[in-house]
Formats: C-alpha cells, structure tokens, sequence
C-alpha cells in the first residue's frame, strides 16, 4: 500500500489537468471530470498504467460533437470526490472552482461527468454559472451515498475539520441559474438514494434508463451527440421517456473510458 500512496502523492505534485484550444470561435468551455473509476482503486499495477504510463483522463475519446472553443480536461488521482482538489497546489474544491474560473472567464461553460466527476461536475457548474451539466449517476450528497464517507479518509477528514458545504451540495442547487441534464439508472439503489434528493428541483432535467448498473449507461457512439444537446433538444428527450427508453436500454451498454 505504501508503494502506490508514494507514487500517488509523486503525481500529486503534478498538474492532473491539460488544456486544449480547438481551432474554432464559438466561446463554448467544456470541462470533462475524471471519475472514482479513473483506475482500480489500491492497485498498484493499475495506477502505473493508466496514470504514469497512459496519463489518462476520461472522456478524451468521448468529447462533445459541437467542437467547442476551450476543452479542460481534470482529474482526481485519490479518488475521493476531489475533496483534496487535482494537486498539490490546488487541493481544495475552493481552489479548484477559483483555478477553473480563471481559464473560463468569458466562456459559456459545460461540464461533463459520470459519479465522482459528475458530482464535482455540477459543482463547478453551479459555481461558475455554467449553462449545462451533463452528469452521469453523479452524486448530490456523499454523506447520503452508501458509507463511503465512513469508509474513504480523505472525505471523513474532511467532514470532520472542513468546511462541510460541498458535501451536501444538493442543498444549493435552488438557487442556481445552471440546468443539470441528469441521467442515471433508476433500479440502482444508490442512485435511486441520490435521485430522492434533488428530483422536485426545477434545475434538474432527468432521463431514467431502466438498468441497475451505475455509471453511464448508453452506448459511447451516443454520447458526443448527447453531450451537444441544448435545453431544448434534452427537454424532448426526458418528456419523451418511452421514446428515450427505446433508444437507450435497447441492447444497452456501460461506457468503457479509455
């Protein structure tokens, strides 16, 4: 164990973020949020190739169609919520949306993210005024999901001397301008617990896919198009749920990042 938290708090020292310019003038920002499922979780094996020999973020091969300006890739290496932020220098979710706010001044934003990454996804959405977040069976409450509070360090240190806001972020939600396109499946038990939370806010526009798996659940040739969606277009879908079930839980599959 000591092996991997060495090699962890060594890339910690590095930046877990890349930025992409794309050669086009539409002032769209997105800002795609690496999940828990960045790589296995205490594998050593598993860190060293997906983090120090691949340098992986999700979702760099599941970008959004519409080809947007600014393309901000983030991740968290401990696996805690980003609770302990992407690095060594920005190590707190304050710090976090104050650095991504810097880049994004002026851009309509965009979030992206499934679990972990959609649950710090709509935060920084919220915070920064986004227009959509585009979360995945992400969380609205970690001291409502399962134990993990109990059972991850980094969150349970943090909700014993932190500033505990962000944990039960779903509270804050009413107040916000941003629009959350909120997908998850409706027979997983945990999602379900989430979904409890947030579904008589005006905020959230939800499609339920009928599956018990968490994560995200429709085939990856889907999603860049999903992830150009506007209000609009994800308004059709989540009125037209007998439509949408047809479309996504036909012979549906869990995305595999790479």
């Amino acid at each position: 164990m000591n092996d991997i938290y060495d090699l962890i708090q060594a890339e910690y020292e590095k930046d877990n973020y890349k930025i992409e310019y794309n050669n086009c003038k539409n002032g769209l920002a997105y800002i795609y949020c690496s999940s828990n499922a960045l790589y296995e979780k205490d594998n050593l094996q598993s860190f060293k190739d997906k983090i120090i020999g691949g340098n992986r973020y999700e979702w760099s091969n599941l970008r959004a169609e519409c080809k947007p300006e600014l393309e901000i890739f983030i991740r968290d290496i401990w696996l805690s919520w980003y609770v302990k932020g992407i690095n060594s220098r920005v190590n707190t979710y304050d710090k976090l949306i104050d650095f991504i706010r810097s880049i994004t001044k002026g851009y309509t934003i965009r979030c992206v993210g499934a679990s972990s990454g959609g649950f710090i996804g709509s935060i920084l959405a919220m915070e920064l005024n986004a227009e959509i977040s585009y979360s995945f069976a992400g969380q609205f409450s970690l001291s409502h999901h399962f134990d993990h509070l109990e059972q991850n360090p980094y969150l349970k240190e943090y909700c014993t001397t932190g500033e505990k806001k962000y944990i039960e972020y779903y509270t804050r939600i009413p107040g916000s301008s941003t629009n959350i396109f909120y997908m998850f499946p409706n027979r997983s038990k945990q999602d379900q617990e989430q979904y409890e939370l947030v579904k008589t806010m005006n905020q959230l526009h939800t499609i339920k896919i009928n599956i018990d798996e968490h994560g995200v659940a429709i085939y990856p040739f889907a999603l860049p198009k999903y992830l150009s969606y506007n209000l609009h277009e994800i308004e059709k879908l989540a009125g037209g749920q007998h439509v949408q079930n047809e479309c996504l839980n036909k012979n549906w599959r869990m995305v595999k990042f790479h």
